[in-house]
């Protein structure tokens, strides 16, 4: 009876180390390598900001508000925004076309925020989808409008006041200290325009992917 036990362990130790063996020879499939931080800037970049000589006007961060007059889209204003970066440190950096209606009376010269990416909530990014052709009104106010246009809304952990603003706007019908206006600020949200809706959810992934690395976290609460 001994001798029919050790068999049998015997048995079960041989099969559990060719189990073990054949494991070992076919490892199991691991997850795709994401991009790290510098892959990860570099995509938004050739994606999201002008290529070198290209217009200005060509690239995602366009808005443009075309409402019809006498049945004929007319462009009354356009805003072109490029978002840059310093390892997680990022600039949204605004300004408006001043050849347009729109900035006959006030003229958005340039509007910059800078911020860490540390600072971002990565579960607070919000996107809200307008139409050009309803002067950039949400879509669900204008549903028989074309939903073309989005703008992605940064918003830091905890509402900490962590985004610096400054802000130059010109008043062209005005002179002397009322022509200029110039002002900073703190705030706790950042946005971007997207002209392309289609690009716009491999964005939103690409700015999630880049807060997490840079350390962001989902707020308290």
């Amino acid at each position: 009876m001994a001798s029919l036990f050790r068999r049998a362990a015997l048995c079960c130790v041989t099969v559990f180390f060719c189990f073990a063996v054949a494991c070992k020879s076919h490892p199991t499939h691991s997850q795709p390598e994401q991009p790290d931080l510098k892959e990860t800037i570099e995509w938004i970049n050739q994606t999201y900001n002008p290529l070198p000589g290209e217009i200005s006007n060509k690239n995602h961060g366009v808005f443009e508000s075309q409402p019809t007059e006498n049945g004929i889209y007319v462009t009354i204003d356009r805003t072109n925004t490029i978002l840059r970066f310093d390892g997680c440190a990022a600039t949204i950096e605004t300004a408006q076309d001043p050849n347009l209606r729109l900035s006959t009376d006030m003229h958005l010269v340039s509007d910059t925020q800078t911020f860490n990416l540390s600072d971002i909530d990565p579960s607070r990014i919000k996107v809200e989808k307008v139409a050009s052709t309803a002067s950039a009104s949400l879509c669900e106010m204008f549903p028989n409008s074309a939903c073309d246009e989005a703008v992605i809304g940064l918003h830091t952990r905890n509402q900490k006041q962590a985004i610096k603003g400054h802000r130059v706007t010109e008043f062209p019908k005005l002179t002397g200290a009322d022509h200029m206006s110039v002002s900073d600020s703190m705030d706790d949200s950042a946005f971007l325009w997207v002209n392309d809706l289609e690009y716009l959810p491999r964005l939103v992934t690409a700015l999630k992917h880049g807060i997490e690395l840079c350390g962001g976290k989902p707020s308290s609460f």
